[in-house]
C-alpha cells in the first residue's frame, strides 16, 4: 500500500509571513473590543499548544508523483490508500474545547463580529461538531462582505454532507458576490488538464454558465445521493481559502498563495503531525519545524475527460480516470471510501413510446459489499436537469434494475453503496435513444450466459454475464430485440465479430508474420417477420480460436428496403 496523501513544509515561524496577498475583497474586522482580543489570544494560545503537542511521524520520503507547490512538497499517493491520518492527541482536543468555549463566549458578548463566528464554525468544524458548526452559521452577521455568511453557512453544511442545503448557501454567496470574485470561485481550470482544461481556460466567464453545468453533471460522482458533492466540496474549499485569508496566522503553516492552491485543488488537512528528527533546533543556524497535514483518503479524480463535455451521451466507463496518477485535484467522497469499479451491463430497450433502461451488476467477487448492500440506476440528460432513478434497498451483491422512462439519449449513472463498509462502486454509460430509422429500431446487445435461445425478455435477465470481459471459456448468448419490422418483407439478420485492439505485441507479432491476423467472424440468417413488429434475437457465439484483445459485435437487420445495427464491444482476456 502507498504512502498516504500529505503535503510537507519546512516551516521557519509557527505564523510564517505569507507567500502571497489575501483576496482583494475581503477586509479585516477591526480589533478593538476586549472579547475579540480575548479570543485571538486563546487561538494564538491553541495553535502553538496544538504544535507542541502534535504526534511525531516521519515525513513521507517522497515518489514520483509528488508535486512542488511553493513551500510545499505534495505527496500524492495512491488514490485507493485506506491508511489513516495519525490520531489527534487527546490535549489538543482538550485545548479545542477550551478554545470553543472561549470563542462562544465572545460571539455572546459581540454577535455582529464575523471574524469570531468564523472561527467559532471552523474549530466547531475541526471538533466533529458540525452541528454546532452548522448553528454557528447561522447566526452569523457581516457588515463588510454581505455574501460572506451564506459562505460560511455552505461550509458548515458541506461538512455535515448536507449537500443540498450547501449548495443552495453557496448559490446565494455567489449571486451576492462582485462579478469578479464569483468568476474566480466558479473557475474549475485548475483543477483540470487536457483539453477539458483548454474547454473551459478558453470560454470566457460570462459566456460559461452552460459549460459549467455539464462540467458539473457528469463530474457529480454519485446520481443517487441528492445534491452535487463535488460542486459543494469546490465551493467549500474556497470558502476555506477566504477564512483563511482573513487572518492568516491562525493556520499551523501559515498561508499564502501556495498553501491556497493546495486547499482548492486537492483539501484542506484534516490532521496535522511533526517529523522532529527531520527539524533544526533553536540552538542550530535556520531553525524549522518539519510539519505535515494529513488529507482525507482514499481521494479520487472524478471530472471526465474533454470528450465526455463535447458529446456526452457517448460516455462510458472509460470517459473517468478516477484513480490516474498525479491528478490535478481528487476528493475523498464521505460514502465512496474506498470507490470500486462495478462488473455491469446497461442496455435500453424500446417499450411503446417510452425506453426501458436496464442496470445489472454483480460484485459478489468484493467483499466490501453485502447482501444488504443497496443499490441505485439514476439516468439522467440535460446536463442533469432531467433526472428518474431506480432504487433497490437492499439489493445486493449481484443483481439488475429498471427503469422505464421517456424515450431520450441519457446518461445511465449505476450505483452500488454499502452503508456498513462505506464502500461504494459505479459505472456510468451513455444510452441512445432508440429511434426507429426508417421505421426500423435496435435495442442494445445484453450478454448471457451460453446456452438455449432465451424466450423471454425476463429469461435474458436471469443470465446475464458480470460484464463484457470473457475469460477462458469465451463462449457468450447474445440477446437483442427489433423493432418495427414490417409485416410484409422478410428480415435479413447479420452478426459479426471484428477485433478494434489488441496488445502491442500481438500486433507486433503479426505485422513480422510470427501470429496470424485474425478474420473477422460472420454469419447472417433469415428469420420470419414477428406479430407485433417487434422481434427478439440471440445467438450463442464461439471465441475461443480467437486471441486475446477487443472484439466489436455488431447486429446489422436488413428488411423492406431498412438498415438498422446495433453492437456493443467484448474483452476477450489472456488465457
Amino acid at each position: 500500500m502507498g504512502a498516504a496523501r500529505s503535503f510537507l513544509i519546512a516551516a521557519t515561524l509557527l505564523a510564517a509571513a505569507s507567500t502571497g496577498s489575501a483576496q482583494g475583497d475581503v477586509t479585516p474586522v477591526a480589533e478593538s473590543d476586549a472579547p475579540r482580543r480575548d479570543a485571538e489570544r486563546a487561538m494564538r494560545a491553541f495553535e502553538r499548544r496544538r504544535l507542541q503537542l502534535m504526534p511525531n511521524v516521519p515525513s513521507s520520503a517522497g515518489g514520483p508523483g509528488d508535486v512542488i507547490i511553493g513551500r510545499y512538497r505534495y505527496a500524492a499517493g495512491e488514490a485507493d490508500d485506506l491508511t489513516p491520518p495519525p490520531a489527534e492527541p487527546d490535549a489538543i482536543a482538550k485545548a479545542r474545547r477550551e478554545l470553543l468555549q472561549t470563542l462562544q463566549l465572545a460571539a455572546r458578548a459581540v454577535p455582529a463580529d464575523a471574524w469570531i463566528r468564523s472561527r467559532l464554525v471552523w474549530y466547531a468544524i475541526e471538533a466533529g461538531d458540525t452541528t454546532a458548526a452548522v448553528d454557528a452559521a447561522h447566526r452569523c452577521i457581516d457588515g463588510d462582505i454581505a455574501w460572506w455568511c451564506d459562505a460560511l453557512l455552505g461550509l458548515a453544511l458541506h461538512t455535515s454532507h448536507d449537500f443540498v442545503a450547501a449548495e443552495e448557501a453557496f448559490d446565494r454567496a455567489l449571486a451576492a458576490m462582485p462579478d469578479s470574485t464569483r468568476c474566480r470561485w466558479t473557475d474549475v481550470s485548475i483543477l483540470l488538464d487536457g483539453s477539458a482544461e483548454r474547454l473551459v481556460r478558453h470560454t470566457p466567464c460570462d459566456r460559461r454558465a452552460a459549460l459549467d453545468e455539464r462540467l458539473w453533471w457528469l463530474a457529480d460522482p454519485l446520481h443517487s445521493v441528492e445534491g452535487n458533492e463535488l460542486r459543494s466540496e469546490h465551493l467549500a474549499r474556497h470558502a476555506f481559502t477566504v477564512l483563511h485569508d482573513r487572518w492568516r496566522a491562525s493556520h499551523p503553516l501559515g498561508w499564502g498563495n501556495d498553501m491556497r492552491e493546495i486547499v482548492l485543488r486537492y483539501a484542506w488537512p484534516i490532521a496535522w503531525s511533526r517529523d522532529r528528527t527531520a527539524e533544526r533546533s533553536p540552538t542550530q543556524p535556520g531553525f524549522s519545524f518539519a510539519l505535515t497535514g494529513h488529507e482525507p483518503n482514499p481521494a479520487y479524480f472524478f471530472f471526465p475527460d474533454g470528450a465526455a463535455l463535447e458529446s456526452p451521451y457517448d460516455v462510458a466507463d472509460e470517459s473517468w480516470d478516477l484513480t490516474r496518477e498525479r491528478a490535478t485535484t481528487h476528493y475523498a467522497h464521505p460514502f465512496a471510501a474506498p470507490m470500486r469499479p462495478l462488473r455491469h451491463q446497461i442496455g435500453a430497450f424500446l417499450r411503446g413510446d417510452s425506453s426501458l433502461v436496464v442496470g445489472a451488476w454483480d460484485a459478489s467477487e468484493d467483499t466490501l459489499f453485502s447482501d444488504t448492500s443497496g443499490a441505485a440506476l439514476v439516468v439522467s440528460a440535460d446536463d442533469g436537469r432531467i433526472r428518474y432513478t431506480g432504487r433497490g434497498a437492499r439489493a445486493g451483491r449481484r443483481g439488475a434494475l429498471q427503469l422505464t422512462v421517456p424515450q431520450a439519449a441519457y446518461v445511465a449513472s449505476l450505483e452500488l453503496l454499502d452503508r456498513g463498509s462505506h464502500a461504494a462502486a459505479r459505472a456510468r454509460e451513455g444510452v441512445r435513444a432508440l429511434t426507429l430509422s426508417g421505421g426500423v429500431a435496435l435495442s442494445d446487445i445484453l450478454l448471457l450466459e451460453p446456452g438455449e435461445r432465451p424466450t423471454t425478455f425476463d429469461e435474458a435477465l436471469r443470465r446475464l454475464l458480470p460484464d463484457a470481459r470473457l475469460g477462458a471459456d469465451r463462449r457468450v448468448t447474445l440477446y437483442w430485440e427489433i423493432y418495427g419490422v414490417p409485416a410484409t418483407t422478410t428480415p435479413r439478420v447479420s452478426v459479426s465479430v471484428a477485433r478494434v485492439r489488441a496488445s502491442r505485441a500481438r500486433r507486433l507479432a503479426e505485422k513480422l508474420g510470427l501470429r496470424p491476423e485474425p478474420q473477422t467472424v460472420e454469419m447472417e440468417w433469415e428469420t420470419d417477420a414477428p406479430e407485433g413488429r417487434t422481434a427478439a434475437g440471440s445467438v450463442t457465439l464461439d471465441l475461443r480460436d480467437r486471441p486475446a484483445g477487443t472484439w466489436r459485435v455488431s447486429v446489422t437487420f436488413t428488411g423492406g428496403g431498412t438498415t438498422a445495427t446495433t453492437s456493443r464491444d467484448l474483452i476477450l482476456e489472456d488465457r
